[in-house]
């Protein structure tokens, strides 16, 4: 006998299920009145749930769309359009007479291991900037042994240098050497020929082999190579040491 009542089951609702139930009949009877009030007063559906912004919307009418590309205005044809103007031939510079140049006035040789700034702004392509340039690497190297040495200056263009190298004298007199036999590694180093580690290894030669006979002699240092010595030797002195 219980198992026919079973069926019952499935018709028996809850609280919550009846309300659910009446709720959903409630909407779906809402719906439809709302949609046969729209169709009964004239207004298509689609139209009501648009956005705003499309209501605002102007679609062109049908009839004036052009439908054919003949009504499109035609671009102009290249004949329409003004002849190209002809302009005078370009003038041929090459048979013209160069203008005649002024030669500048012959320069007397500048001692450049003793010329101040005012005497180097005689030479050409040489300024205020470049003349202090040249003190400034004079007074490092303690002098110039050769006019090549010029082209050590910073900045300085390899065509300036090659302009003023034959207006250089070189004075041997005016250098200044260094003692290898009483100079300490400190005052070696500052030469911009010899860096810190070479000035040292000479220091340590002298003191190992005995002071140095000749400035030649510095060539026995093997942390020195033959560009260095061939640099730096005309800076170098041997003085001659009591025993």
């Amino acid at each position: 006998m219980a198992k026919k009542e079973q069926w019952k089951d499935w018709f028996v609702l809850s609280g919550k299920e009846r309300n659910g139930v009446i709720v959903l009949i409630v909407l779906l009877l809402t719906s439809v009145g709302l949609r046969f009030w729209i169709q009964h007063r004239g207004i298509e559906f689609g139209k009501t749930i648009a956005p705003p912004i499309l209501q605002y919307a102007v679609i062109p009418a049908a009839d004036t769309i052009p439908n054919e590309r003949s009504e499109y205005p035609k671009k102009k044809s290249f004949k329409s359009y003004p002849p190209r103007k002809e302009y005078e031939p370009w003038p041929d510079y090459t048979k013209r007479e160069p203008p005649p140049v002024s030669l500048p006035k012959e320069i007397q040789p500048i001692d450049i291991n003793t010329a101040d700034s005012t005497q180097l702004l005689a030479l050409p392509g040489i300024g205020p900037y470049f003349a202090g340039k040249i003190i400034g690497l004079r007074n490092k190297l303690g002098g110039f042994h050769h006019a090549d040495q010029i082209r050590e200056v910073w900045k300085l263009a390899p065509e300036t240098a090659d302009r003023i190298i034959p207006l250089l004298a070189i004075n041997d007199e005016a250098l200044h050497r260094i003692d290898l036999n009483s100079a300490s590694w400190e005052e070696l180093s500052m030469h911009p020929y010899l860096k810190a580690y070479q000035a040292k290894a000479i220091v340590s030669y002298r003191e190992k082999h005995g002071p140095f006979a000749d400035p030649g002699q510095v060539s026995a240092c093997l942390v020195l190579d033959s560009l260095t010595i061939q640099k730096i030797q005309p800076y170098f002195a041997a003085s001659k040491v009591e025993q």
